[in-house]
């Protein structure tokens, strides 16, 4: 059993909870000096940041450094929970901030919630002042309890000493093949468990490369499963993922990593559980080592024969394309004609969304070229947008029966009985799909109707079907934490929820008739109670402290300002 750990200390807290030993929820003020009615202050903000900028590798892109903003003075009868500060390049809408949580620089493009969230976010009465408290949603949204770079205690066993944790594996490789694998299902799991009694019974010598990977799957199974007890072992559901995900990390060692399919295999699901400790960062550069894996390996190339090879490449390939446009960066995977290995056949089992899902990638990728297209006019940019929606409502259309969501139902059941638990759980994340491209696609447009007066009908349209997509989102969610209970332990849905909070929130601050505002507003407090189900992730419990600060706001009639440029929707009028 690992001793405790002693608690990390935030990267940034105020004063008060700097004094009384408090953890700090970072926002401005925070939660406990709200309840406290207390003034919060961040008193070494300024030159945390200064030095941290100072030390900072090069920007990402190439993006102009800004200067360092200076603090705002905010008092306690007038909480400002839009003080958040960001590093944001107004001519993009792009967020470049360093975390003082890991002091690397990140970058948040223009597709991701992480950028958009924090173009709402601005203090009351700065009129598109750059004066902005020192505090970023970086750093705000941050999981600080999870890092893949720490390093196993010199008390751990080694990896032979663990006996492989046989006693707990089974629970937590079924928490795997009964969940997250329906999602991603390119491990064959008959050849899998194959291997895994040669490992427990000692018939042969596995690889590095398998090693890592039945270290990763039983972190994520062990994270994504159900808990109906508290520990297990005396470890918890987070203590139990870290400790086998740093096993993983073991396993694989440090660069130059073992070119090989389970090497591949174990960094795409390294990636998932960082995705769902709700680090998207540390995902984004797990499948960057796959792709650059897999690449040298060829598995990108003709692979007609070997039936694992193809679903693992496409899985990939879907799940790299749907990361860097969650959060607005380039994928790592080059044209699509270096790709010539054959698509996995469709066929009536938890494989059958493979193809579909590397379908969906590719109009991501349009999408994303969308909304980063510059120097085109409001109406180009309205018929490049209605392309792309009749091209992602073609998908959806022909997807196969079993997995097609059922758009028309405003929330959608689980299913008949009868139908597959697979089928079930790929339709509604299938649906959960649409729903954000939908919102990224047309968001632009409500950005364009906020800034200009007057409209027009596709204008008009376009807005109706983000705020919808939106809606629909926020409503399905809640209805799915409702009645599904594995949905709870999805961590990584905080992303599109709170995308959808964030078009609500927008729609609902400017542009909403006044007969609609009560219900938006209804739906920023479903989201915040969708969150606090989620409360055992501290990223998930901020947003909700988040949100709910906002949703105060607007009901007190102190609405957030918006700081939406011309330029930062690039149009070209």
């Amino acid at each position: 059993m690992e001793p405790p750990r002693k608690r990390p200390r935030a990267a940034r807290a105020c004063e008060w909870c700097r004094a009384k030993k408090y953890r700090c929820n970072e926002l401005d003020p925070c939660s406990r000096c709200i309840r406290a009615g207390l003034a919060c202050v961040y008193k070494d903000a300024d030159s945390f940041r200064q030095r941290l900028t100072s030390e900072a590798p090069a920007r990402p892109l190439d993006l102009p450094a800004e200067p360092v903003p200076q603090p705002v003075t905010t008092t306690a009868t007038q909480p400002d929970i839009v003080g958040l500060h960001r590093s944001v390049d107004d001519q993009t809408g792009e967020v470049v901030e360093i975390n003082p949580h890991t002091q690397s620089a990140e970058f948040h493009g223009k597709t991701s919630s992480l950028a958009f969230l924090s173009s709402l976010l601005l203090p009351s009465g700065a009129s598109g002042s750059k004066d902005l408290r020192p505090q970023a949603l970086v750093s705000t949204l941050h999981n600080d309890s999870f890092s893949p770079q720490a390093g196993l205690d010199d008390g751990d066993l080694t990896l032979q000493d663990t006996k492989f944790f046989f006693r707990q594996s089974q629970r937590f490789l079924e928490g795997f093949f009964q969940n997250i694998h329906f999602i991603h299902p390119f491990i064959d799991q008959s050849a899998f468990y194959a291997r895994c009694e040669s490992l427990w019974f000692g018939n042969e010598q596995q690889t590095r490369g398998f090693l890592a990977l039945y270290f990763a799957v039983m972190s994520l199974g062990a994270l994504t499963r159900e808990w109906s007890e508290d520990r297990i072992d005396g470890l918890t559901r987070w203590d139990w993922s870290r400790k086998l995900f740093r096993l993983a990390s073991l396993a694989l060692g440090t660069l130059p990593l073992q070119i090989d399919l389970e090497t591949v295999q174990a960094s795409i699901i390294m990636a998932k559980v960082c995705q769902n400790e709700l680090n998207p960062s540390f995902a984004y550069a797990y499948l960057g080592q796959a792709v650059r894996t897999s690449l040298s390996a060829g598995y990108n190339r003709n692979s007609d024969s070997n039936m694992a090879i193809r679903k693992t490449w496409w899985a990939l390939y879907s799940v790299e394309i749907e990361m860097s446009f969650s959060l607005g960066r380039p994928d790592s995977l080059g044209a699509d004609f270096y790709h010539n290995c054959a698509l996995p056949p469709i066929e009536h089992n938890e494989t059958a969304v493979i193809t579909p899902m590397v379908d969906l990638a590719r109009i991501i990728r349009k999408v994303a070229g969308c909304v980063y297209q510059k120097e085109i006019t409001i109406d180009q940019r309205m018929d490049l947008a209605s392309q792309l929606a009749a091209e992602l409502d073609s998908w959806i259309t022909g997807l196969p029966e079993a997995i097609k969501p059922r758009l028309d139902e405003p929330t959608e059941d689980l299913g008949v009985q009868k139908d597959p638990m697979w089928a079930k759980k790929q339709r509604h994340t299938l649906r959960f799909r649409y729903y954000n491209i939908t919102m990224v696609l047309y968001r632009p447009f409500l950005q364009y109707t906020t800034h200009y007066s007057g409209s027009s009908e596709s204008l008009e349209q376009a807005l109706s079907k983000c705020v919808a997509a939106a809606r629909s989102t926020i409503r399905l969610m809640h209805h799915m934490y409702s009645t599904a209970s594995y949905f709870k332990t999805w961590f990584y849905n905080v992303t599109y929820l709170l995308y959808a909070a964030s078009i609500i929130l927008a729609y609902r601050t400017r542009l909403a008739p006044r007969d609609a505002r009560a219900e938006l507003l209804q739906l920023i407090r479903m989201s915040v109670k969708i969150l606090r189900a989620m409360d055992e992730n501290i990223v998930a419990k901020k947003a909700a402290d988040l949100l709910q600060a906002a949703s105060d706001q607007v009901r007190g009639h102190m609405m957030p300002r918006l700081l939406w440029s011309p330029v930062t929707c690039c149009w070209s009028r």
